[in-house]
Order: C-alpha cells, then structure tokens, then sequence
C-alpha cells in the first residue's frame, strides 16, 4: 500500500462539494469567487477534502491542457487552488471524477454510448442522467488517457472514481455485442429469459466486463502514479437491477466508496457498511447525502440528529464518513447546512482515538454473491435482499453484533461463533464443505428459506447440499398457499419469548422438508382454505387451522456444533411485516446455536445498536452504542423518513465476556469513568443515558 494510500486510510472526516451544472447561462456561478469557497470548506476541518475534476456534464474543473473547463469557473483551476492551500496545511486533497456518466462525450460519440436492443439510449430521459457511456466502447481508452493527464498535470494524493457500472438496462452497443459475439459464438440475447444459457451467459458477460473495466481503470492509474490513493463507488445493493458491480471490485481500488441514501431505509447504513468493510481492501468510505432523500432535496436540509444517526451508524460498522453537500446555481453554498456538518464532522473529531480496530468475532452473515444473481433474477429484493436485510434487522434490534461475510472458506469463518444464511440457494460444493467443517468443529449455524438447494450456477440440485449438516431433506413446497403459519413447541428453547399458542406468520411458500436426524422445534400450519375471488371462509381474515406434521423449523447437532433451519423466509417477513415474535425467533436460534454466551450483549431498547472492536493489540475492548430512531409511522426499509429528534435511551447494561482482569472502564468520548463489576471473565456495566452515539472503553490487563 502507498504512503499516501496509507494515509488517506486513517481519516475518518472526508468532504466534497458536488457541482454537476452546466455552464450555457451565464448566471450559473455568477457568484462563484474560489476565496470564498476555500474558507467554507477550510471551516469543516475535514480530513480529506475531495475537488470536482470532472463532472457528469462532462466539465473540467482543473486544467489539464485540453478544452472542456467549466466557465463558470472564470478560469480558475479549482483542484489546483484546493492543492496549494490544503497542501499547506498538511491536508490532503483528492479529485473526484466522474466515469461512464459524461454528457459531453456522449453527445460527440455516439457509438460510445449504451444502448438497448433497438439501439435507444438505455436512459431515456434528456437530462444528463441519461448521457451514459458504455464501459466496453472506446470510451474506456479516452478514460485512460484523461485520468493519466489529471495525474500528470495535478499533485493530487487520491482519486475517487465515481459512477463505475452499466446501467440497469442491459447495453447492446456495437462493442458489448462484438464482444459477446467473439466469446460466445452469438449476438447478446434481445429479451430477458433466465433459462436461456445464452440470456445466463449475457448477464455474466456483464458482471465481467464491469469487473475488468474498473481493473483496467485503476492499473492504469497506477500506472501512471503508483503512490495515489484510489477510491471506487460501489453500489452493489442498490435497488434491484444487476449493474454489473461485483464483489470483486474491492481487490481492485485501495478502498471502496458506497453513498447510501436513507430515502432507501435505515437498515443500508448498517449492512451496507458491513459488506463495503468485507471486500475493500481499506477502511471503506460512506458517503452520507446531506438532504433528507436526494439531490432534488435542496434546499430542505436533513435535521443535526439525522446526520448524527448517519455517521456514527457508519462510523460504528466501520467505516469513514464523506459528507457531500450541493453547491448552489450562482457558486455560493447554503450556510446553515455546512454549519451542521462541521457540527458533526466535529463530534467524530472528538471520537478519532477510540475508533478502528478488529471486529470482535461473534456472529457472520453470509452475503451471497451468487444467489442474488442466479436465484434472485427480475426479483432479486423479495427474492434475496430482503432477506439479508431481515436477517441482519433482527440482528441489531437484539443488539447482536455481527460482520458480513462474502466467502464462505475457513480461515473467513474462524473465530465466530455462529454463521447466518440467509436464503443462500446458490452455494458452490467448496462452500458447503467450509460450512460443513465450521459446523462440525463446534461452530453454530442458522439458516432459512431455500439455503444449498441450487448450485452455485443457479441449477436446481433437487435436495439441500447442507442436508447432512441440517438433519433434513427438501420434498416439496407448500406454494398452492400465499399464506402459511409455524406453530413453535412451548418448550422449544428458541420459542420460549413467542405468546403461548407458539404461532408466527409465513409469508408465501414454506418448504416441506423430511426429518433426517434432525428435531422439529415447529410444525406447519395452514389456514382453512386458500381464498380466492369467489370463495373464501372469512371475508376480513384467514388464520391458521390445518395443523400437519411438516417440520417448519429444525435443530441438527452435527459433530460438536448446532444447526438451526427454518423452512420459510422468517428473515424476509421480519422485513415485510415488522412482527416482533419473528425478530425474537430469529435471534434466539442465533444465541442457541452458539456452543457459548456472545461475548458481548446488551440489554436496552431496540433503536439501539452495538458494535465492538479490540483495539491496541487486544489491550481494549470498544463497545459502540448507536441509538437510531426513524422517524415514527414510517416504514423502515421501503420509504423515506427523516429523523427530527433522538430520543434519549436510559438505563443500558452492558455484558461483556472479556477473558481478562479490567483495568478502567469509560464512556467516551466525554472520559466518564463507569462503574463495572467482573466476576471472572463477566464485566457488567451500566450506562445510564445514551443519546445519538458513545462508546463504553474497557482498558484490559
């Protein structure tokens, strides 16, 4: 890794201003006056302080030596300016740059443009949101040469790479459909058909092609100054199209850039982050949008507790917070918004010396590649996001600390107690086994839905591979019914938080499975009748009344270790229905199939997470609290919300199995020291008030 990749690592406080404008009236930046702009950004005292480069229209914003400068800009080189006065502070200044979106360049070529099957631009609209570039067009070379200019010309100490991807439609430009036709024999297929090898084989042309245009990209720059630090966008959740990101990306950049939109939910901060910790190579970098959903926000203003809420949930994951800020039309910036994020940007100052560090190892979530692409197909939020992200809501609302994982090998798993898959169907025969050892050398396993019936190229297999591991073997499904329900057994030791009659709802299809050893902790019921139209028992309800003998949710012991298995999507319906019984199931399975106590645990309401890091070479351990309310009657996943107030939470208690005598323990960043009792390797510490963030530091002996 470079000195200067080393350094931008380390910062938690990033900025950047984005200017997207046009230039062709001359009222646009009639205020712009870069004295100005360089005092407004110096008053945030930011870290790393990003400058535009290049932009989506296509404007330079340095020059290079080539034409293009915004003239807006009266001449000025802004990144330049932005080097020499940051440079002297001994900040460092990146640029950001924008790829494939590039109104300029796709308005002078046109057969460099992504278009769909009849030759249409793949984005209709006329704005530039619909100049996008194809990233296996010529484009890719001009990018190269503009790239290695910027680094030849400008000292900057990193680049951030931004719109790296296709778009969700897929592209039939003359290069894509050359190189299909070169690798497969054929022309890439004109309509969407998941069982067509063809169709198959296009998608992964895609995911390729992507993969190998951000490698080329970032060698080049490197090439070009092998000390730079680069950061790549990754958006690789976002909404329900395949854009040709991969996990894969994270190999090629020295850190990976995510901005996540809380128009998109809450939940994204927290998973997204996680999943950006696992494939980048550096502490990645959260871009935090400073209007309540979007651009089109402005000038309305996310509240000072909804920036908070933002930053330390990414903060808390593990990630470096980039807030980005529009400018105005005439070149000024809006005052009392920048003076929330210096606000925050300060608070995080205060938090710097107790942040990073290794994860404590408790519980992995698989993130599966493989199953959104080939399993999840046109569908892949119902199909497969939603049920990572009730899987990983259940999980903070208990207060369970947990990293995603994305591979599936044993020296990913070693170290965590228990191991989470989410409807992981699409699993490689070297994956199985990993899980298989993990499991049989004492390690605990939850898993729902259809996990291990299909191979890791999306081909049905006809029975689990992990049916060993399970105790079970898949027959069929109950599809006929939309809606089933699971009857737990009083006594069954995940159930035991359930209402007396033990019943939870299923939305759609269960899996009918037959014991192989395992132990059924719950039974599957169905409703009187499928209702449809014309016939139907209760016009207002259709509750559970046919019990049956199928096992709705299983425990195996296989070797020294516990596996738990639920026949449905009780992750999926925790996010579709909110039920707090489902949320208490699927924790519970959590903490049972753990052979130990979770190292840390914590009693307090569910808008509280916990994280925890060890930090100085296992001589502290760093428990974060992050108390995050969205804003009440909202929903939490689909729709925006906007968080007016934190309401203080009271009365935490804080268990943490340390294995060491404690020193001290205290709340930082205020350096209130805490009463704590340890009895063995148990230290309990109560915490009476926590308002958006702290962190409870145990010094360990």
């Amino acid at each position: 890794m470079s000195e200067q990749a080393q350094r931008i690592a380390k910062c938690y406080r990033r900025f950047y201003t984005s200017q997207h404008y046009e230039d062709w009236d001359p009222r646009i930046f009639e205020r712009y006056n870069i004295s100005d702009f360089l005092r407004h950004v110096e008053a945030l005292d930011a870290d790393v302080i990003y400058s535009t480069a290049r932009t989506h229209n296509g404007h330079w914003f340095c020059d290079v030596g080539w034409e293009g400068m915004h003239r807006g800009l009266k001449g000025v080189d802004q990144l330049r300016a932005f080097l020499d006065h940051f440079h002297a502070q001994g900040k460092l200044v990146a640029a950001y740059f924008s790829t494939v979106y590039d109104k300029k360049l796709y308005d002078e070529h046109a057969e460099w443009r992504q278009v769909d099957a009849e030759g249409r631009p793949v984005a209709a609209d006329e704005g530039s949101w619909g100049k996008i570039l194809c990233l296996n067009s010529p484009y890719k070379d001009h990018l190269i040469a503009m790239l290695t200019r910027l680094i030849e010309t400008h000292d900057i100490d990193g680049i951030f790479l931004d719109m790296t991807f296709f778009h969700s439609n897929p592209c039939h430009c003359e290069s894509c459909t050359r190189l299909f036709r070169d690798r497969h024999g054929a022309p890439p297929p004109q309509e969407e058909d998941w069982e067509d090898p063809l169709y198959r084989s296009f998608v992964q042309f895609r995911l390729d092609t992507n993969h190998l245009f951000v490698r080329d990209i970032c060698r080049a720059a490197k090439q070009a100054n092998p000390d730079i630090s680069l950061g790549v966008q990754h958006q690789v959740l976002r909404g329900g199209a395949i854009s040709g990101q991969t996990v894969a990306l994270g190999r090629e950049a020295d850190y990976l850039y995510s901005d996540i939109y809380f128009g998109g939910g809450y939940l994204h901060m927290s998973v997204c982050t996680n999943i950006a910790r696992a494939i980048s190579r550096q502490m990645p970098e959260i871009g935090i949008m400073t209007r309540p959903g979007s651009h089109a926000d402005a000038p309305n203003m996310k509240s000072l507790d909804h920036l908070r809420s933002e930053a330390f949930t990414a903060l808390a994951n593990g990630g470096a917070v980039m807030f980005f800020d529009i400018m105005f039309p005439d070149g000024t910036v809006q005052q009392p918004m920048w003076d929330r994020i210096g606000r925050v940007l300060g608070e995080i100052r205060e938090c710097e010396p107790w942040l990073g560090g290794t994860p404590v190892k408790s519980v992995a979530v698989l993130y599966s590649e493989r199953s959104r692409v080939w399993y999840g197909r046109d569908d892949r939020e119902n199909r497969y996001d939603n049920h990572l992200f009730g899987a990983c809501r259940a999980l903070i609302e208990e207060h369970i600390p947990y990293d995603i994982i994305v591979d599936l090998d044993a020296d990913t798993l070693a170290g965590y107690q228990v191991l989470v898959v989410p409807n992981a169907v699409c699993l490689s025969a070297e994956e199985v086994e990993a899980v298989r050892e993990f499991v049989r050398g004492g390690g605990g396993l939850v898993c729902t839905g259809a996990t291990s019936l299909w191979n890791e190229r999306g081909e049905p297999g006809g029975d689990y591979q992990l049916r060993d591991v399970l105790g079970v073997s898949y027959v069929a499904d109950t599809g006929m019914y939309s809606k089933v329900y699971s009857r737990f057994d009083a006594d069954a030791p995940i159930a035991r938080r359930l209402p007396a009659d033990g019943y939870i709802t299923s939305r759609g299809p269960l899996a009918k499975v037959e014991l192989q050893g395992a132990e059924a902790l719950a039974r599957i019921v169905y409703p009187l009748a499928e209702p449809s139209a014309d016939r139907f028992v209760n016009i207002m309800t259709n509750p559970p009344a046919v019990p049956t003998d199928w096992p709705a949710c299983t425990l195996h012991t296989f070797g020294k270790g516990r596996a738990v298995y639920f026949a449905g999507g009780i992750d999926r319906d925790y996010i579709d229905l909110s039920f707090p019984e489902l949320k208490c199931v699927l924790s519970d399975a959590v903490r049972h199939a753990s052979a130990a106590p979770l190292q840390v645990e914590l009693k307090a309401p569910a808008s509280v997470e916990l994280t925890a890091f060890e930090r100085e070479d296992g001589e502290q351990l760093v428990v974060h609290l992050v108390n995050c309310q969205p804003e009440v009657g909202r929903e939490l996943y689909h729709t925006r919300h906007v968080i007016q107030e934190i309401i203080p939470v009271h009365h935490l208690e804080l268990t943490a199995r340390v294995g060491r005598p404690v020193r001290a323990v205290h709340l930082q960043p205020t350096d209130t020291p805490l009463i704590y009792q340890q009895e063995g390797d148990e230290v309990k510490v109560q915490i009476d008030r926590l308002d958006c963030h702290a962190m409870v530091v145990f010094d360990l002996d």
